[in-house]
């Protein structure tokens, strides 16, 4: 899916939108949603557009086609945002009205998009060597898996985020045997939950279907050994060479704050190149909000990079070894 101002002409610079979770049933597609950005930085979306860049948006494996959705890994995710911003610049009913798209890119994630646009800078050498990324905003990455899995556990989103980890990799992993780690009751749960998208009406009615679970999806036994080994494996890293900002909310209940911090002070090698933030106040969701300073941030970062001078905003954290 590509987003481009109607005035748009010439050459534009683009960012890849990685979009966060929706769900691991094929309808939970970002590009049949109604409001496909309704879990993206709204009012920087809008900055894009006036400002004349180009917004490339992918459909995960598994969601709009037939699956199941590698979910939370991070190949899979890296591929089909490389995949997608690739094949935008061919579309020939751009090229109709005078718009090319860039060789560059600037890649943008909430949640688990942070998750696929570090992943994304990660394969981007060996996958699309032709592209280049200049840089990643990751927005409450989904960073350290066993981590956090294991701290939501017990709460209503969190029982969904584990109905999908349960779901996808029990098909992805069928030697892991998921499903025999699992409960009657989380079975059945997972049965269900996993078949909700998380937006709009589905987000609510799995909610209010986690909620009547009193235990977790995946219990603290469920989730060690071979389990953790795989969680770990699949977690984030930031990769050599891009400037990477990272954003969190300060008080985000699903993404933890601590396991950010951690994130970071793990990640600052002395090559690296990172800027830390947390915003006050805010939770998952509004961190992407309309009303979140976020966005201000976001757009002075995206500039930066396309002018080439990285500049992380004011109150970043930024490595220092």
């Amino acid at each position: 899916m590509v987003t481009v101002a109607e005035s748009a002409t010439g050459t534009l610079p683009v960012i890849s939108w990685a979009n966060g979770t929706k769900g691991v049933m094929s309808q939970c597609a970002l590009s049949m949603g109604p409001n496909p950005y309704d879990d993206g930085p709204a009012a920087a979306r809008e900055t894009m557009l006036a400002g004349g860049w180009a917004v490339v948006a992918t459909d995960y494996v598994g969601l709009g086609t037939a699956g199941p959705h590698p979910y939370l890994i991070p190949a899979a995710e890296a591929y089909a945002v490389l995949d997608a911003t690739l094949a935008a610049g061919q579309l020939q009913d751009l090229h109709s009205r005078g718009v090319r798209l860039g060789q560059s890119s600037v890649v943008w994630g909430h949640s688990q998009g942070g998750h696929a646009a570090l992943a994304t800078a990660e394969a981007a050498g060996d996958y699309a060597p032709n592209l280049e990324i200049l840089g990643i905003a990751a927005m409450a990455p989904a960073t350290n898996l066993p981590e956090l899995a294991e701290s939501v556990a017990d709460t209503a989103a969190g029982k969904i985020i584990s109905s999908y980890i349960a779901a996808s990799w029990n098909q992805l992993y069928p030697d892991l045997g998921i499903d025999e780690r699992l409960t009657t009751r989380s079975r059945m749960a997972v049965n269900q939950l996993s078949q909700n998208c998380f937006s709009g009406t589905g987000a609510l009615t799995g909610l209010a279907q986690a909620s009547q679970l009193f235990e977790p999806i995946l219990s603290s036994e469920a989730l060690d050994g071979q389990l953790h080994s795989v969680l770990k494996r699949n977690s984030s890293i930031v990769p050599a060479g891009y400037p990477a900002f990272i954003a969190q909310g300060a008080a985000d209940s699903l993404v933890l704050p601590s396991m950010q911090r951690e994130f970071f002070r793990s990640s600052c090698t002395p090559d690296a190149q990172i800027g830390y933030l947390e915003y006050s106040g805010l939770d998952h969701m509004p961190l992407v909000g309309a009303d979140s300073a976020l966005n201000e941030d976001l757009v002075a970062f995206t500039h930066s990079l396309l002018e080439g001078k990285p500049a992380f905003p004011e109150g970043s954290t930024l490595c220092r070894k």
